[in-house]
């Protein structure tokens, strides 16, 4: 869990949000970062549900696969994911990403106590559901009403981008997001690489 002190409609919006930019507060740096912003389109010029795109910077590779829209559906005993729609491009986010938020609801919120569930690596992406566990920093009442929540889920938009090495199957998969922008400070695996 993430834990706010802000209030919660102002810590909803700055979680969610998406950098096309970001610097650190240091005087020198060792390395730089590369940071890729735009659109991923088809390598055909035509609508194609899915292929794989790679950025290289001298030694420096990455590569995902990319996906037409697709949802999660619930079947009676588990997750079906759709086959993705042709399409010819995507914008390059991590709202196209795996990942998620899952705010308690106005009445239960509390000063004291976290306020919201998120995928770690990016509160801003889709096609993620908490397990039980992840609900354990929330009150009862917020676990019991983000759980019913959950439990009456039927359609969930599906990320659009996966890494080459693990394809993202279940809604309660726990993969990392993959992109190529700029990575929040308060999203792993940056948060743990912050230090005196």
């Amino acid at each position: 869990c993430l834990f706010s002190s802000q209030p919660l409609s102002m810590c909803a919006n700055t979680l969610r949000s998406v950098g096309c930019e970001d610097g650190d507060v240091v005087s020198a740096k060792r390395s730089t970062d590369i940071h890729v912003s735009g659109s991923l389109w088809s390598p055909t010029d035509h609508a194609l549900a899915g292929w794989t795109a790679a950025v290289r910077v001298g030694s420096v590779a990455s590569s995902m696969r990319v996906h037409g829209p697709r949802v999660f559906q619930r079947t009676r005993s588990s997750w079906q994911l759709t086959k993705a729609a042709p399409i010819e491009q995507v914008r390059l986010s991590y709202h196209q990403a795996f990942g998620g938020l899952w705010l308690a609801e106005d009445g239960l919120a509390n000063a004291d106590r976290t306020d919201y569930v998120s995928h770690d690596c990016n509160p801003a992406g889709c096609g993620w559901l908490p397990l039980e566990q992840d609900l354990a920093c929330l009150s009862k009442a917020q676990r019991q009403a983000i759980s019913a929540r959950i439990r009456g889920v039927r359609e969930l938009p599906a990320p659009q981008f996966e890494s080459t090495e693990h394809s993202i199957a279940h809604p309660q998969d726990r993969h990392a997001a993959k992109g190529w922008g700029p990575i929040a400070r308060w999203w792993s695996p940056r948060r743990q690489r912050q230090g005196s």
